[in-house]
């Protein structure tokens, strides 16, 4: 269902949505559409086993990349730090839908 606002004479009308109307993202796009914020990332590759790996690959980056990676604000899937890090420690596609699944679900505090 949809409903549809007319501005023109400020009525509603609620309907069933046609198949034009309904926007089904490929998995592509909603790949990515995830983030999570560097918390939820860090508590995610803990869960996971993988912190470790993912510090000493860090440290092993030069100075410049190390002071771009303590800077973001958050974690984009394809973003240049997900994609080093998916390169870095050889991630398969399956292995990054499953760490956002997870990161997404964690709340901060």
């Amino acid at each position: 269902m949809i409903t549809i606002f007319n501005a023109r004479t400020g009525q509603t009308t609620t309907r069933t949505a046609r198949a034009d109307e309904v926007f089904a993202p490929t998995l592509g796009q909603l790949r990515a559409m995830q983030t999570c914020s560097p918390y939820q990332g860090k508590m995610t590759l803990l869960a996971m086993g993988r912190a470790v790996a993912v510090r000493n690959w860090i440290q092993a980056q030069d100075e410049e990349r190390q002071l771009q990676f303590d800077g973001l604000k958050e974690w984009r899937r394809g973003g240049a730090f997900m994609d080093a890090l998916k390169e870095g420690l050889s991630l398969t596609e399956t292995q990054l839908d499953t760490f956002f699944a997870a990161a997404m679900t964690i709340v901060e505090r």
